[in-house]
């Protein structure tokens, strides 16, 4: 618009699908809707779109009937009946404004466009007639002479952009669809974590990880980017959602290299340990892709040593009075002692960074006891004596109660319902590793505990068979399991330790993100197999990190928001959450009143 206002004519120039037709379009449909305002009597597009007929004895029709002709690719100006045509035009555009959008793709032919280039040559060199064209160039008629004209050349569009545009057409995309992302929003906040998030110039950040989902989401290309989201199949889907869980790497010097190996290494033998396999193999990737950018990144020692190297030879350089090389040795001197002291800032930044958290954990544990004595405003809800209460959460189509009280799973009850127990589990799905789920196998008995074991493999790796990947969920059932009153048990493998001895730090946004993402993931997956076994009550275990840690109230809350959020959307009759101990319980209810949910 702004290109419109200053020039005659704005050509619209870029690759093959990446969006010239559907820019030119908005803007001759936004100008239209407008033409008070921006001061034009009559928008035209030629050639004129397929399935439009234009009246006869119109300006319109006039410019159609001699584009069609300009297009056929005749000399104009030697048919009586074209040039007759032409004379019309011009008459008619007198004292007329108009925007004249013209896509010259559709002149094929050398002939054709030359007589393209004499149309708008008349137009804009007859000082009657006041006409801005809007020109869309294909990607070879982008000439130097053209240059000299208003060119936009359309660029791919941003990461985000991108990830949205695919959402929008992606069949796996939808209400029922991908439980890791069942809209755009969704889809791209997976793609961009909150650190990569925040950067105000995406342009200037790269990594492995988001050239590879570029390139699998089409580059960027409009339409390579639609065709992507339209033909990509179910196994390449699977694979670019397990792509989008690995974790961003942000790498800018020696120090930070070596505490990201640190930070994943841990990960990656705590996935090991608690037979999360698949997440143990992507941070294995992710460790591999650090490594590879160890020779972009040497230690500070490292760097010293080599600019001693650099003076020895500069030295030598200028005893043999060898000045070219010499001034070359100094000029690397130079570049090699910007890198010094970048490696310097970052050693005492993460000094000053690590005293800040040290600072900011005092202020946390202050905070925290507010918060716990905080509570007490609630007491006429909830007195501290109160462990379980039941809520009650719908909308005009359906209802459901929410039961929260502290306790085990293995003793739900769902009366008269077909009931259904979660259990938080690895991926490996074996049922030893935790308390819990040797309590559950205890009262499930050999039928359920046969059951699990005959559940099968999806993906063989260096430590063993994976049953069933994070963020997912599987079922048994329906069976007689002994002392359970649940003929279901649904087994959801999320994202923190069903011991919950997980510790992540308050400032760690990444970790958060990928722990929401996988945990609705998980109760989606879980209320997925549910509705497709018919059960009507299920019992959700907590799942939180570190009772005590900085960032337990926080993961308690996000289970609570995400179970309240999903539950409003299925067929259930009850939802119980249990919680571990009756402190647990009584945050749970004093978190669901704030969050407007009605006692009954």
């Amino acid at each position: 618009l702004e290109a419109l206002r200053v020039d005659d004519v704005v050509r619209i120039g870029g690759p093959k699908g990446s969006g010239k037709c559907a820019l030119a379009a908005a803007t001759c449909r936004y100008v239209n809707r407008r033409r008070k305002m921006f001061g034009y009597d009559e928008v035209f597009w030629l050639p004129a779109a397929h399935g439009i007929v234009p009246q006869p004895d119109t300006l319109f029709g006039d410019l159609c009937e001699l584009i069609n002709r300009m297009m056929k690719g005749g000399d104009m100006f030697e048919d009586e009946e074209t040039m007759e045509i032409n004379d019309r035009i011009q008459i008619e555009l007198e004292g007329t404004r108009a925007l004249i959008a013209i896509d010259s793709r559709k002149f094929s032919s050398e002939v054709a466009a030359e007589n393209l280039e004499l149309f708008v040559g008349e137009m804009l060199n007859k000082p009657e007639i006041n006409v801005k064209l809007l020109i869309i160039a294909s990607a070879h008629s982008e000439t130097e002479e053209e240059a000299e004209t208003d060119t936009i050349k359309l660029k791919p569009i941003d990461f985000k952009s991108t990830a949205l545009l695919f959402g929008e057409v992606s069949r796996f995309i939808t209400a029922n669809g991908c439980p890791a992302a069942q809209s755009p929003d969704e889809f791209a906040a997976l793609m961009v974590p909150p650190s990569v998030a925040k950067i105000k110039d995406q342009t200037k950040f790269s990594s492995t990880r988001r050239t590879h989902l570029m390139k699998l989401l089409g580059d960027g290309n409009p339409l390579d980017v639609i065709k992507a989201g339209k033909n990509m199949p179910a196994s390449s889907f699977i694979q670019l959602i397990g792509l989008a869980n690995t974790p961003e790497i942000q790498v800018d010097s020696h120090k930070t290299l070596e505490a990201a190996l640190e930070k994943w290494k841990h990960q990656r033998d705590v996935a090991v340990r608690s037979k999360n396999f698949l997440r143990a193999a992507d941070l294995d990737r992710v460790i591999n892709e650090i490594e590879e950018l160890r020779p972009k990144f040497p230690s500070l020692a490292d760097l010293q040593n080599k600019e001693q190297e650099l003076q020895r030879k500069l030295n030598l350089a200028m005893s043999k009075k060898q000045y070219t090389a010499g001034n070359s040795i100094k000029r690397e001197i130079l570049s090699l002692k910007k890198v010094i002291m970048q490696e310097k800032r970052a050693s005492s930044a993460s000094q000053h960074a690590k005293e800040q958290i040290e600072e900011i954990q005092r202020q946390m544990s202050s905070i925290m006891r507010i918060a716990h004595a905080s509570f007490s405003d609630l007491d006429n809800l909830v007195t501290p004596e109160v462990s379980s209460a039941s809520f009650s959460l719908g909308s005009a189509y359906h209802h459901c109660q929410v039961a929260i009280y502290p306790g085990s799973v293995v003793h739900f009850d769902p009366g008269n319902d077909l009931g259904a127990i979660i259990c938080w589990t690895n991926e490996c799905c074996d049922m030893l590793l935790t308390e819990n789920s040797r309590d559950l196998i205890g009262y499930g008995g050999s039928s359920l505990a046969r059951d699990i074991g005959s559940l099968p493999g999806i993906t063989k790796t260096r430590w063993g068979l994976a049953k069933c990947g994070t963020g997912n969920a599987v079922i048994v059932g329906p069976g007689n399991y002994q002392d359970l009153q649940v003929h279901c048990v649904i087994l959801a493998v999320g994202p923190l330790s069903p011991v919950g001895d997980d510790r992540i730090e308050a400032n760690d946004e990444d970790s958060l993100h990928y722990v929401k993402i996988m945990m609705r993931s998980c109760i989606r997956s879980a209320l997925i197999l549910a509705k497709h076994s018919q059960v009507q009550s299920v019992a959700f275990p907590t799942l939180t990190t570190a009772v005590g840690g900085e960032t337990y109230e926080q993961t308690l809350l996000m289970g609570l928001k995400i179970l309240v959020e999903e539950v409003k959307h299925s067929d259930l009759n009850t939802l119980h959450l249990v919680g571990r101990d009756e402190e647990e319980s009584t945050k749970l209810m004093a978190m669901a009143i704030e969050m407007g949910l009605t006692l009954t």
